[in-house]
């Protein structure tokens, strides 16, 4: 369900319009899903910390100590405290 969209000033992008856009809705209980652009750390921080949501950011090689961090923890089946786990997956190439 799509709750609300913003038009992104043009010179600009949608990580500095995020929390403006998110701060005053309910997110606790759905999933927050983002594409790979404004996964930061202070989106995380202000997903999860501030507004309680259960998120899913997607991390590119791009990010690449990101991205091998999470490829290590993801083949250990890691448990985290909100009871989310992420299953062991393939090695990327």
């Amino acid at each position: 369900m799509v709750r609300r969209q913003l038009q992104i000033p043009a010179k600009t992008n949608e990580i500095p319009a995020l929390k403006d856009l998110l701060a005053d809705l309910n997110l606790r209980g759905p999933l927050v899903s983002l594409d790979a652009l404004p996964t930061q750390k202070e989106t995380a921080r202000f997903l999860v910390q501030d507004q309680q949501a259960d998120d899913l950011l997607p991390v590119k090689a791009n990010q690449p100590k990101l991205f091998n961090k999470l490829t290590r923890l993801a083949r250990t089946g890691a448990v985290f405290p909100s009871g989310h786990h992420l299953e062991p997956g393939p090695r990327p190439a």
